[in-house]
């Protein structure tokens, strides 16, 4: 009888979503085994899907890396984990991958785990890009040779400054960010407000202003300004340049315009030199000057000479601020002959080349004293390295905002005068609060673990009291209900009396790294506790050369009379001072010794002499963890006693071999005995088929002419001659079933067929057609187990084994109808075949008879037989390597087994 097993529908229909994800899914056992891959996974590790289940989990993780241990651990409690994992490709290279694990049960309740891994090294790569950008903007916002201001757009409070800031205005970083804007810019604090709302819009980006410097100086500013996120906060970055002196130049020019011819030479000469461009027109707009810059300008743009307005705009591709291009009439110079004036007008230009220019232009109309406009004037400033430069900064910025996120790190501000606390909303996330919720610093206190506030504010306060930046660790309340480790790196801003006015910093969460330093401990105790049971002697040097540990064997064998604890911190030095007395040759000890340090190889099994007759074996194993050496490990293990007994078994050995000397001689004398008894067999086997064969021809004479004297004499002589004749044909005819079977009993090895595959059903199906007859005759009932398997034998001899074993359940019954089974069963070595009847049994005592030759246990009156059948049944299934046996109770019936093994 077959049993049906069906797939589990869950597990497919898994299997059926996942086949489509683009990322890599494993469906594994918890022992880690993998039984199913998608093609995302064999494409991410190289494998195909029967090569990873063949490998299993630890074939594709990195066994080294310390989250594999804390995810499952993770997994054991909760039945999932998430995190980051190194694993392994086909090709052998590593990366690092972003891992979901879930565990589910089918059901069956048995027990899978379905993991989601997604590479995440182009990640990686970004956030260290990241970290090295956020360096480059601080350099630049420090170093940058331009006064540089962060100002909050909604106070005006000034909130951060470089170098260039503090030496422009004569003020120091610290009394800078105490200032407003307001207090600088001399417009109104209303129009100081609106010029702010209009760089925060986006509306202007360049200033013209006036700013009073710390000496009371007044000089002329040109400020480009703009919006920019730093720390979660939305700012102003103010990038400032002194133009006090441009504006006096540009006064000067003006003035000396309409002085006599002979500045005018003078005044050439210095709008030649200005650095920005500087275009004047007539009143028909033909270009009557253009400056050093301008006509560098008019060669990018490979303008021919005499160059006039129309064809300066009609050949330019110029586009505005909005990005859109700009029409001929929008042209500044056009605009200033039409009487317009512009400043700090913004456009960009895209050269012939592709080179593309960020372009800060001021036009004015040129008017003669009756105020006729006679022509324009354009200056014109190249603001591209700016533009890159805010660009970078605001990039910058960003990364910084979401390297804080990703990185789990977050930034505090904390008013010691009025008590106020600021978190950035990257920090308020880590508490898994929502940005706003603290607001002061009693806020945190309510969310620091109870036992570590007191600690945390102590060791922060004696740093800052000292002038010292703090590092501290300490657990925190999270919102969920969780306990988290934080690390709280800053420290202290003064007054000029030395009082601290704020204290900043930021914090890391560190509570997936105090877990992996839990499970490290853990571990350390249980590598304690195992080497302090072991029976060597152990002796463990941490890397800076300090003694860990030794167990008491240690002390024991190296003759050391104090408790192991007492040799804790001892240098290395110190330690091989101690014991080196207890070696046979201290001085080759210590060489050894040192030379084993400096090569930092391990050894194992090195035997070492020591006093009193001692032998032991010595390992050196250094230790590493996480790639990081952690120190040595000496291992000492007595082998005085095995020394001994390994002599002694020497001299046994010697003993030993010249008894297997003997016993090969014996062997040889029995082989000769077996071949000869093999040939003997095989002789006495021919003489038993010659013999049987030889005596079929003279027996059918006797038969012949016997029957021939029954028919032709058959009651013309007395009844004695009629009983005779019947006697004679009776023994002819026992004697020649006799012979046929002892013929088929010799053919079972002299004349065999060679083995093939044979369908032990079609064996059946011969069996019942040969036995037909004989089943209708007795009513007999037989049962034939299907499908039967398919063996590797000869198929004659197993047709000739089952027809005599349920013929004889038939013959060998009582029943008005016999009932015959016929089984099979498959083991570790092959199948074992069972045919059953319900016939008459047979007695304990005889059933192991029953397989000699000739052997009857009835009168053949009653049950007509040679005796042989089952003995030809034993060696058929001999010769196929198996035996036969039976099981039978009188009265009930009996079974034959009989066994096949797998053939080669």
């Amino acid at each position: 009888m077959s049993i049906d097993i069906k797939p589990d529908p869950t597990i497919e229909g898994y299997k059926s979503i996942f086949n489509n994800s683009m990322d890599a899914v494993l469906l594994t056992h918890p022992d880690g085994t993998i039984f199913y891959a998608n093609s995302a996974a064999e494409k991410l590790f190289g494998y195909t899907q029967n090569e990873l289940c063949k490998l299993g989990r630890s074939g594709i993780v990195d066994t080294n890396d310390p989250n594999l241990v804390i995810m499952l651990d993770e997994r054991g409690r909760e039945g999932r984990s998430r995190g980051e994992l190194t694993f392994i490709k086909k090709d052998g290279s590593k990366f690092p991958g972003e891992i979901s694990t879930n565990v589910f049960k089918d059901k069956n309740a048995i027990a899978y785990t379905f993991m989601i891994i997604r590479d995440i090294t182009r990640r990686k790569n970004a956030e260290e890009s990241l970290k090295e950008s956020e360096e480059r903007y601080h350099s630049l916002f420090k170093n940058n040779h331009a006064a540089m201001l962060l100002i909050d757009p909604d106070t005006g409070k000034i909130v951060d400054s470089n170098p260039a800031a503090s030496s422009f205005y004569g003020y120091s970083r610290e009394d800078l960010v105490k200032m407003n804007i307001k207090q600088i810019n001399n417009l109104s604090d209303s129009n100081v407000y609106g010029e702010m709302q209009k760089s925060r819009t986006f509306k202007k980006n360049n200033f013209i202003f006036k700013h009073t410097l710390a000496n009371g100086e007044i000089r002329d500013v040109d400020v480009y300004s703009g919006p920019i996120r730093v720390g979660g906060k939305n700012l102003l970055y103010s990038i400032i340049h002194d133009i006090t002196h441009r504006r006096q130049m540009q006064n000067e020019i003006k003035d000396s315009l309409d002085e006599s011819l002979r500045v005018q030479d003078e005044l050439i000469t210095l709008i030649e030199n200005i650095v920005d461009e500087v275009w004047f027109t007539d009143a028909e707009g033909n270009i009557i000057l253009a400056n050093a810059a301008a006509r560098k300008f008019q060669n990018k743009n490979k303008f021919e000479e005499n160059l006039t307005l129309n064809k300066l705009i009609s050949k330019s591709n110029v586009y505005d601020s909005d990005g859109s291009i700009r029409l001929d009439e929008g042209s500044p110079l056009l605009r200033a002959l039409n009487g317009k004036i512009l400043t700090n007008f913004d456009e960009t230009v895209i050269f012939p080349r592709g080179e593309k220019q960020y372009r800060q232009v001021s036009s004015a109309p040129i008017k003669n004293e009756y105020n006729k406009i006679m022509g324009a004037v354009a200056v014109v400033r190249d603001i591209t390295k700016q533009k890159k430069i805010e660009e970078s900064l605001r990039i910058s910025e960003e990364r910084l905002r979401l390297a804080q996120i990703r990185g789990g790190v977050g930034v505090w501000d904390w008013n010691v005068v009025t008590n106020d606390l600021y978190f950035t909303p990257e920090l308020e996330q880590l508490y898994g609060l929502d940005p706003g919720t603290i607001k002061t610093y009693d806020d945190w206190r309510m969310l620091t673990h109870p036992d570590d506030i007191e600690k945390v504010e102590e060791e922060r306060d004696s740093k800052i009291a000292n002038h010292q930046p703090f590092d501290l660790e300490f657990r925190i309340l999270h919102d969920s209900g969780d306990t988290r480790w934080l690390s709280a790196r800053g420290g202290a801003i003064y007054d000029t009396n030395g009082q601290v006015k704020r204290v900043l910093g930021i914090n890391i969460d560190i509570t997936n790294r105090k877990k992996a330093e839990e499970i490290l401990n853990t571990t350390l105790i249980r590598f304690y506790k195992i080497l302090s049971s072991m029976r060597a002697s152990v002796l463990l040097v941490t890397a800076n050369n300090n003694v860990e540990f030794v167990n008491q064997e240690f002390c024991d064998y190296f003759y050391l009379n104090e408790e192991p604890e007492y040799f804790m911190g001892y240098s290395s030095l110190e330690m091989t001072s101690v014991i080196k007395s207890a070696y046979r040759n201290p001085d080759e000890a210590l060489r050894r010794i040192e030379e084993i340090v400096r090569n930092w190889k391990p050894v194992h099994g090195e035997e070492v002499l020591m006093r009193n007759g001692k032998s032991c074996l010595r390992d050196f194993v250094p230790l590493f963890i996480d790639d990081k050496l952690y120190g040595r490990l000496w291992l000492h293990l007595d082998i005085t006693e095995r020394k001994h007994t390994e002599e002694e078994l020497n001299e046994s050995n010697i003993k030993l071999k010249k008894e297997v000397n003997d016993h090969q001689n014996t062997e040889l004398k029995l082989e000769k005995m077996l071949n000869e008894l093999k040939r003997s067999n095989k002789e006495l086997e021919q003489f038993a088929y010659v013999s049987s064969h030889d005596l079929q021809e003279p027996l059918r004479m006797v038969a012949l002419f016997t029957q021939l004297l029954e028919r032709r004499y058959k009651g013309k002589l007395d009844d004695d001659a009629d009983d005779y004749i019947k006697f004679i044909v009776e023994g002819a005819q026992r004697m020649k079933l006799l012979i046929d079977d002892l013929l088929s009993y010799s053919r079972v090895n002299t004349k065999p067929s060679e083995f093939n595959s044979i369908e032990m059903d079609k064996v059946l199906d011969n069996v019942l057609s040969n036995l037909q007859l004989t089943s209708e005759e007795n009513s007999a009932e037989i049962d034939i187990q299907e499908p039967l398997p398919t063996i590797i034998g000869d198929e004659s001899q197993m047709i000739h084994v089952f027809q005599n074993l349920i013929a004889n359940g038939i013959k060998f019954n009582d029943k008005d109808s016999p009932k015959i089974s016929v089984l099979a069963e498959q083991d570790e070595d092959g199948w074992i075949f069972s045919v059953s009847d319900n016939g008459i049994g047979i007695e304990p005592k005889y059933q192991a008879q029953i397989f000699e030759i000739f052997k009857r246990l009835h009168e053949k009156d009653k049950y007509p037989g040679t005796g042989i059948g089952l003995a030809i049944c034993q060696k058929i299934i001999e010769r196929h390597g198996g035996k036969i046996w039976i099981e039978s109770k009188p009265g009930v019936g009996s079974i034959f087994y009989f066994n096949i093994p797998n053939q080669k």
